[in-house]
């Protein structure tokens, strides 16, 4: 019963100094339209300046991507690239769905996409903030096969600019920052990025459990009676595949003795004995 006690008193301690436990959650934000500039809040995206024929706008981007002045385009990484501007559309008839899948086929055209294999492009979907949605993928071929997702958003702000979003995700590259950058990007632009879901989704858990099994594996100072040193030490040499380690070296100050305990292996469970 004493072991069952000391080792629960350890893992309790573990989990308040290592943060086992806590979910990284992804904040909120402002919204295309709204006041946002100095905001700061969004984890991997940060505040860039748009400049159209009727002023500049606050947009959000990607950490790491430089806007092209002029040319409305964003550098790639973490599997994703986006290009922005302002068409050069006058009216609002531009808006209407097959205007706007006429629009998006020819951009694919002139970027000779739609030559390539596997290429689809859904019909335009009118979204409830007036925008259009238009979904596209299609496939490049390297030495094998590889998915890109695009997907085009167009919508009139407040100040009459006509704004177009492409934002593509290459299946082969997303990273484990991946997830996190398109749910802000959708929160941001309000509208839902096409991806490959399951690629995204396992590079986001795989990052989830490393950093899980990092925050079990650090090495701390605990100061604990002699006694109960004698006690961890005996269980730890009791069972080789134990989740505890601790310091060669203790020191001893009085009845105490400062040493480093260590959770190694976090899926490890045990039945100690009862004493």
């Amino acid at each position: 019963m004493r072991h069952k006690l000391i080792f629960a008193a350890v893992m309790v301690l573990l989990c308040l100094l290592t943060g086992c436990g806590k979910e990284e959650t992804l904040c909120g934000g402002p919204v295309l339209g709204e006041h946002c500039e100095g905001y700061e809040g969004y984890r991997y995206l940060q505040e860039a300046s748009l400049k159209t024929e009727n002023g500049s706008i606050t947009i959000f981007l990607p950490k790491g991507f430089n806007l092209h002045p002029g040319k409305g385009t964003a550098a790639s990484c973490d599997g994703i690239s986006i290009r922005i501007g302002q068409t050069d559309a006058e009216n609002d008839d531009f808006l209407l769905p097959d205007q706007c899948q006429e629009w998006v086929l020819e951009e694919c055209e002139a970027e000779k996409i739609s030559r390539a294999a596997g290429f689809t492009a859904a019909k335009a979907q009118s979204l409830d903030n007036g925008a259009i949605r238009i979904p596209v993928s299609y496939y490049e071929i390297y030495e094998k096969p590889l998915k890109i997702h695009r997907t085009y958003c167009i919508r009139k702000l407040d100040n009459g600019t006509i704004l177009f979003l492409e934002v593509n995700v290459a299946s082969a590259s997303v990273t484990e920052k991946t997830q996190g950058i398109l749910q802000e990007l959708e929160h941001f632009y309000q509208f839902e990025i096409a991806s490959d879901q399951k690629a995204v989704r396992q590079m986001a858990e795989a990052a989830r459990r490393r950093r899980q099994y990092a925050s079990h594996s650090h090495r701390f100072l605990f100061p604990m009676p002699r006694h109960t040193m004698e006690n961890v030490r005996e269980l730890s040499g009791s069972y080789p595949e134990s989740s505890l380690t601790y310091s060669a070296n203790p020191i001893h100050l009085n009845r105490y003795t400062i040493c480093s305990i260590c959770l190694l292996n976090p899926t490890a469970h045990h039945d100690l004995p009862v004493r």
